[in-house]
């Protein structure tokens, strides 16, 4: 699964989280996944007809945790989709591998759930998201199709 690090230094959770996209007000499922076709997309540089966002069942995962960043509880709606990119970039190829914003990188993973599990700081954060995961697809995540072509990613050098 590809996380990115949600780590700005007064409202980021210090952590590798699952991605996720806020929902517009009556936005269908259809409108839904083609919105976030547009935006991935979009943050990837890549062309948007070659993003495919579908739905893996109607199961979701309601969270409600106090947001760093500021003093108020917020709750979150886990919606589980999969992402099927045809021509990623290659930069996504490796394990851990980033994209420069600006004048920093936002650093991203390629993470299977158990060793989500397993880091400290992720499960505290997101540990109900990991449970929801498991919950819902088991720990090898076989109805999960694949994201990215076969042999795209590379081990770290």
């Amino acid at each position: 699964m590809f996380n990115y690090f949600s780590g700005k230094p007064r409202s980021g959770w210090q952590a590798f989280l699952l991605p996720f996209r806020h929902r517009g007000t009556g936005e269908r499922e259809a409108e839904r996944h083609s919105a976030s076709e547009i935006d991935i997309a979009a943050f990837l540089g890549i062309d948007r007809r070659g993003v495919h966002v579908a739905a893996l069942g109607d199961q979701f995962v309601v969270s409600v945790k106090p947001d760093p960043g500021y003093s108020e509880l917020v709750a979150y709606i886990f919606e589980f989709c999969t992402v099927r990119l045809d021509d990623p970039p290659t930069w996504m190829s490796t394990v851990e591998c980033g994209m420069q914003l600006d004048q920093s990188v936002r650093r991203f993973r390629w993470i299977h759930p158990e060793e989500m599990e397993r880091d400290q700081r992720s499960a505290l954060v997101d540990g109900d998201v990991i449970r929801g995961v498991h919950y819902f697809f088991s720990t090898t995540l076989p109805t999960v199709p694949a994201s990215v072509p076969t042999g795209f990613l590379r081990p770290e050098p």
